[in-house]
């Protein structure tokens, strides 16, 4: 149960700031297992000219293999997929992703979930499994992705076709003052983050009050890149490193303070 140590036992109160459909998953876990929940996207999502992803896949048999690394991706590459055509070899990050391409009838060549989700640990199996080649691994990914899959692949001498099919944009400040007004109120416990660009909305609308406001809040990132984006904006940081969301609250949860 997500409950929390005080003279009475009271809900632990979670925020949760990734975008709409991710954080509402997350929340019904939460409350389920007796906590509460307040979603506060940072960022949302919005599609982009489909046409680039369209032209990609007129021949998918140019392409060694698809790296697909978010759920966003996979929902645009699902979207666009020629169902007549044969799939290339598809590497995935994260059971969250994979299942939404397995339902579409998309169904993964190799998953890398759980501690060893990240980047560098899909470059590997890629390049394990599929041998030199001229042919390019097709990368959906974000408008303003990260770039160190494709910096992996590219320094193992793989080509990269990379296609923007979403983007992401900060949610409007006054959309995001009451997740403030609840941390001056001291009514969150956690806060799992899952990107660096959702933990720099959130400290820009903290501005000079992040350190204060989140001091006694238990922070989580979801990978290194994500941490660093923490430590290097407030001043107390509370890092659990986790590459899947809840195994991330669980790990804060056993660190937050119990009085």
């Amino acid at each position: 149960m997500l409950m929390r140590h005080q003279t009475q036992l009271r809900p632990l109160q979670v925020l949760l700031t990734r975008p709409l459909d991710q954080s509402k998953q997350t929340a019904e876990w939460i409350e389920s297992e007796g906590g509460i929940a307040h979603i506060f996207p940072c960022l949302v999502v919005l599609p982009t000219d489909p046409r680039p992803l369209q032209q990609a896949l007129v021949d998918v048999s140019r392409h060694s293999a698809v790296a697909v690394t978010s759920v966003h991706a996979a929902r645009a590459l699902i979207a666009h997929w020629p169902t007549e055509k044969k799939l290339p070899p598809l590497f995935v990050l994260g059971n969250k992703t994979a299942q939404t391409l397995a339902k579409a009838g998309l169904v993964p060549t190799e998953i890398v979930d759980g501690e060893t989700a990240t980047a560098r640990q899909l470059a590997k199996r890629l390049l394990a499994a599929i041998p030199a080649t001229d042919k390019p691994v097709l990368f959906p990914q974000a408008e303003t992705g990260r770039e160190e899959l494709p910096l992996l692949l590219a320094a193992a001498r793989r080509n990269v076709e990379k296609v923007a099919v979403y983007q992401t944009v900060p949610a409007a400040k006054e959309a995001l003052l009451p997740a403030v007004q609840l941390l001056r109120e001291r009514r969150i416990d956690l806060w799992p983050v899952g990107s660096p660009k959702t933990a720099q909305v959130l400290l820009d609308v903290l501005s000079d009050e992040a350190a204060s406001l989140l001091a006694g809040v238990c922070v989580g990132a979801i990978g290194q890149t994500t941490a660093q984006a923490l430590r290097d904006r407030t001043a107390k940081y509370i890092g659990h490193l986790r590459n899947e969301f809840r195994s991330t609250i669980s790990a804060l949860l056993e660190a937050a303070p119990r009085s």
